[in-house]
Parts: structure tokens; sequence; C-alpha cells
């Protein structure tokens, strides 16, 4: 119910007791008083009409005549009442007698049959004023009109301080809840049983690029899915995405599910069923934190100079080669660093070293087959995975290829630098069985030229070739 209709209500409460306190105290007053003297002054002319007739019985003749007489009847029945005014009519409705004639009006009057011997003969009539009713029917008025005034403040101005301050209380909390509502980071929606928005804050119309004239309360879900595809932000068909959504809701427990738009974006998606068929359901885009994992991920496992893999990355390669390598088949290990290279930086500064680290591994990458590793270890130490090695020659042909295009001059800002490679080989199983002993194996600087199974010659950079 509204504000205003819920005020109108209590002070319409308030008024309705108010009027009713106020006059069915001095009504019933009126009445209760109305009806006491009534019945007080058809005893007194029952009474006197008793008296009368009596004497009537006993004195037939002339009995109109007899005032003196008469008025003492009337005294004697109730006594002297100087408020009351007593008349004796006789069957004609001529006055006979009256008694205390000055009374102020309005009046109420009461009169009984004198009967004698079966016959009326006249009729004892008792009045008296009403004003000291309405006097104290007034002041009763007065008294009931405070207190309805009493009872209108009671029902009315108290409960309506009470509601204005729950009110300002309840919309505190509300704007505070629509401040934290609308301040998420995720989107929220609530739909009912019957497939209507109930609520959804700025984040979730902000996420997928919604009309607020669309998606408000009342707004259906076949309506809102439809809204989103028109908006590029739903590539799916909406009633097949609706009928998987409510077959998840089927089973009664939070569902979750990543859901692609229609722009590329990731959202993670959580719905949670509600007893009365209603659902709660919290969107998330994923996109950046997921690019931002990748992007860390990735730096854990690259070479920030280069962008080329580390030699953890290479190591997991390596290691994999052997746990998944089939019967016969082999793959080599070349491990090389780079000749006059601490000349480039000593000469020109590590800015220049940079510069020809990051060409050398351009030259490098361009070397390598689909399939193969390249990694920096750090420093002018590189090292290639060869895979699917089937003769000793295509490892040397890619030493080959290595030494000459290294070998090349590289031009760094207009300085010419040539540098030479030093590279140690070694094949698996035949040289190793483990990732360290085919890498300690490939490492020459370590070990020198040595013989595994094959020849070695010096190249004219000082290139241990296999």
């Amino acid at each position: 119910m509204a504000l205003p209709s819920l005020r109108a209500l209590v002070s319409a409460i308030g008024l309705s007791v108010a009027v009713i306190a106020a006059v069915i105290m001095p009504a019933d007053y009126f009445i209760v008083g109305y009806s006491d003297t009534a019945h007080l002054l058809d005893f007194k002319a029952e009474l006197n009409a008793r008296y009368v007739a009596k004497y009537i019985y006993a004195h037939p003749a002339l009995w109109q005549f007899q005032r003196v007489r008469l008025a003492e009847l009337l005294v004697q029945a109730d006594g002297p009442d100087e408020s009351v005014r007593k008349r004796i009519v006789d069957s004609a409705a001529k006055l006979v007698i009256e008694e205390n004639g000055q009374i102020g009006a309005p009046i109420i009057v009461r009169n009984s049959p004198i009967v004698v011997s079966g016959e009326t003969v006249g009729v004892v009539e008792m009045a008296t004023s009403l004003r000291p009713l309405l006097r104290g029917t007034g002041f009763v008025s007065v008294l009931s009109i405070l207190f309805g005034l009493g009872v209108y403040f009671a029902v009315r101005v108290f409960p309506l301080r009470v509601l204005d301050q729950t009110l300002g209380v309840l919309e505190t909390t509300n704007q505070r809840f629509d401040a934290a509502l609308n301040n998420m980071s995720q989107g929220l929606i609530m739909m009912d049983k019957d497939e209507r928005i109930l609520l959804c804050n700025d984040r979730y119309i902000e996420m997928y690029n919604l009309s607020r004239d669309v998606a408000k309360p009342g707004c259906t879900l076949s309506e809102l899915f439809q809204h989103r595809v028109d908006r590029g932000q739903m590539s799916r068909d909406p009633q097949k995405y609706r009928a998987e959504l409510f077959a998840r809701h089927s089973a009664g427990k939070a569902a979750n599910w990543i859901l692609e738009t229609g722009d590329g974006r990731e959202i993670s998606i959580s719905d949670v069923p509600m007893s009365n068929g209603a659902w709660v359901s919290t969107h998330e885009d994923m996109t950046e934190r997921r690019a931002a994992q990748a992007k860390i991920s990735h730096m854990a496992l690259h070479d920030a100079l280069t962008n080329l893999p580390n030699r953890l990355y290479f190591h997991e390669q390596l290691a994999n080669r052997f746990v998944h390598r089939e019967r016969d088949q082999k793959f080599a290990v070349l491990f090389f660093d780079l000749d006059r290279f601490k000349g480039v930086n000593d000469t020109l500064g590590h800015q220049y070293g940079d510069k020809l680290l990051r060409q050398v591994a351009e030259r490098m990458r361009a070397c390598l087959r689909d399939g193969d590793t390249l990694a920096r270890f750090g420093g002018d130490e590189f090292a290639i995975l060869q895979t699917n090695v089937k003769e000793p020659t295509e490892t040397n042909a890619l030493a080959a290829r290595l030494n000459q295009v290294i070998s090349a001059p590289f031009d760094l800002d207009g300085h010419q630098v040539v540098i030479g490679v030093s590279i140690g080989i070694a094949v698996a199983p035949a040289d190793a069985t483990n990732p360290e002993q085919l890498l300690q194996n490939a490492d020459w600087r370590f070990t020198g030229p040595r013989r595994m199974g094959a020849a070695f010659t010096a190249s004219s950079s000082g290139t241990w070739m296999r």
C-alpha cells in the first residue's frame, strides 16, 4: 500500500473512532435520561389516576368542581414537586385542575386514564421540562468531544508518528540496500515464479547494455532474452536457452555455468532457485579476470624480454615427451649460448644487448618446425626441443641453420654486430632416459666435447655439432 493511502486510512480510522466516541456517549446519556423520565412520569400519572378514581367513585357528583380536594390528592399521591406539571382533564377534554403550570420547553408529557366502574371519566396528565436533561447531555457532549479528540490523537497522531519513524528507518535501509545492490561487482536479477523480473541492479543492465525501459520489474524472461538478442548480447536461441535454464532449475539446486556473449565476453552465471518457484541469478564478467589469469600464467612460463617459453615451461614439455614417448620415437635437445654477447653488453650497453636477444629469438623462431619448442633459459642461453627426429641429419641441419642465421650481422639502431653460437646436442632415448640427464648431456659447457654414439666436429664459431 502506498504511503499516502496508508496515511489516509489511519486518519479515517482515527476520525471515525473520535466521531463515534463524541456522539455515542451523549446520545446514550440523553436516551437513558429521557427513558427514565418517561417511565417516572408514567408511574406518577398512573398513581395519581388511581387516587383520583377512588375519590370520584366515592363522590361521583360534581367531582370536577372539587379542585382543592383534587389538588390534595395530587400532592398526596407523589408529594409536592414543582418540576412536574400536573393536570386533570375530564372526558370532555376540559381542564379540571392544573398544578405547577410554569415549566420550560421543551417538555415531555405522559398521561393515564381515570377509570371509574369501567368508564373513563378523565385523564391525569404529567409533564416535565427536558431542559435539565439537555443541559446534562450538553455537558456530557463536551466531555465526549474532549474524549474523542484524545482518541483521535491516540489513534491517528501517535501511530502516524511511529509509522513515520518506521518508514524512515525502512527508507534508510532501502537506500542502503539499493546502494549496496547497485554497487555490486556482479550483475543481479531476481525472477518470480511467473518468470517476471522482481528486481535487477545497475550492473546487470550495464553488463548486457540493456534499456532500463525494458529491463524493469514486470518484464518477462522471454522479453528480456529477446531484448538481449536485439542488443547483440546473446548469440543463442532464446527459447532453447530458456529451456536449458529451467532444466537446471528442475534439480532444485544452485547451478553455475559460463555463458559467452555475442561480443565475445565470458559471463559466469550462478542461479539459486527458491522454494516458491522464484530464483536469484548473479552474473559476473570473467573476461578481464581470465585475461589477467592467462597473462599471469603466461608470465610464469615465459621470458619477459623475448616472450619465449622459459626454463620451467621447457622442462615441462621435455618431461611430457618422456612420459608420452612412443616406441622408436626420438627427440633432441639443442642447448646453446651466444658467442661474443658479453662484448656487445660491455661496449654498447644492456639496452642494445636486450635488443640483440630479441632479434636472435626472432631469427631462431623462423628456423623451427611445427611442434618444436624454443626457450630462453636466461642470459644468452637458449634451448630447443626438436620433436619427431627420424635421422640425426635433421638435428644437424637445424644446428647448421641456427649457426647460419645467428652468424649473420645484426643491425642495432645503426650498430652492426656480428656474433656466433655454441651448440650442444643430445638425443633421446639414446643419450638420456630422463629430462635432467638429457639437458645435462646437451649442455656442452659442463662436459666439453663428447661422444654420444656419434662424432662431433667444431664449426668456425666454436660450435660443436653432431
